[in-house]
């Protein structure tokens, strides 16, 4: 198996994005591993808009929130998406993450409700930008894809 440092960019980028931690060299390895195995397309197939979604999701960590924002909501077959659950799943089950997690957060019940407005309107925020940001992207390679297919 020789690892590709693409993956292991991309893994870093994800990880830090989910977890807040840099992937251990377990992470790196099962998810070099996993694509290995079959790529996380596979099931159905790439469309252009999957390929944008992805380099603009590795540019930087603040895109690749409004990527993840917008295919959460807009398009949840993304290969974005399905990249970041597989991370997801290999970090539940690896040591040093999982308790990242698991671990619940205890605070005041004030203090709760503060942060569960915060989040909300922080979401809020990502949702118009993104939708501004990709949805004419995502409307054109649509479009381009039903002329194409024709």
């Amino acid at each position: 198996m020789v690892p590709q440092p693409s993956l292991d960019r991309e893994c870093q980028l994800f990880s830090q994005y989910l977890i807040a931690l840099r992937p251990s060299g377990y992470v790196l390895r099962k998810y070099q591993e996993a694509h290995q195995q079959g790529h996380p397309s596979i099931g159905r197939p790439l469309q252009l808009f999957d390929d944008i979604l992805m380099r603009l999701a590795l540019k930087h960590a603040y895109i690749l929130r409004l990527a993840d924002t917008y295919s959460c909501l807009f398009y949840k077959d993304a290969l974005l998406r399905r990249k970041l659950v597989l991370l997801l799943a290999i970090l539940e089950c690896s040591p040093g993450a999982f308790d990242r997690l698991d671990r619940p957060e205890v605070r005041s019940r004030p203090a709760l409700c503060g942060l569960l407005i915060l989040k909300g309107l922080a979401f809020g925020a990502m949702v118009v930008l993104s939708v501004a940001m990709l949805a004419p992207i995502h409307g054109a390679c649509e479009s381009f894809r039903h002329r194409w297919d024709r």
